[in-house]
């Protein structure tokens, strides 16, 4: 298990992801300690006294070549603590978590919803199987929202109540 506090340029390369580099968003990133953790698959958020936003290196060259793709993880591991899970649930199930997965997702994809951001749930998810057709916006999104056919029913209306107006 390695940790390491991520170095001051990779500090820099996610303030700068951030459409109009605000420096409000740096003050924001200012309050997480940001850890580099080959201990974990993905990203995470932990909520210490000095929460800690701790990503994967692996992960990160692997599925974060773009600032598009590195906005997208971290706006997803921000929205978790911004609406409560961090401390609403202390044991979250798998289940809570794709749930809750897929409303950041849909989210953030409604709020960047340009190709660039999207694409990084597109590629990490299947559209034609559960529970990736969720944790993704459909094919032809925003422009269409017609979800796999491969999809059972109720699935398929879940993934437009996700993605339709009002979602």
């Amino acid at each position: 298990m390695s940790r390491t506090s991520a170095p001051q340029d990779f500090r820099y390369r996610i303030v700068s992801a951030f459409p109009a580099g605000h420096y409000a968003m740096d003050g924001l990133l200012g309050l997480f300690d940001i850890v580099l953790a080959d201990d974990i698959d993905t990203a995470a958020v932990e909520c210490r006294l000095t929460p800690e936003l701790l990503l994967n290196p692996g992960f990160l060259s692997k599925w974060c070549r773009t600032d598009e793709s590195l906005l997208m993880l971290v706006l997803h591991e921000l929205h978790h603590v911004i609406l409560g899970h961090t401390r609403l649930f202390t044991r979250v199930t798998p289940e809570q978590n794709i749930a809750f997965d897929a409303i950041i997702n849909a989210l953030i994809c409604k709020m960047f919803h340009a190709a660039p951001y999207r694409s990084f749930f597109e590629r990490l998810n299947s559209a034609d199987s559960v529970p990736g057709a969720l944790l993704r916006p459909p094919p032809g999104w925003p422009h269409m929202l017609v979800p796999s056919e491969a999809l059972p029913h109720d699935i398929r209306e879940l993934v437009r109540a996700i993605y339709g107006e009002a979602g």
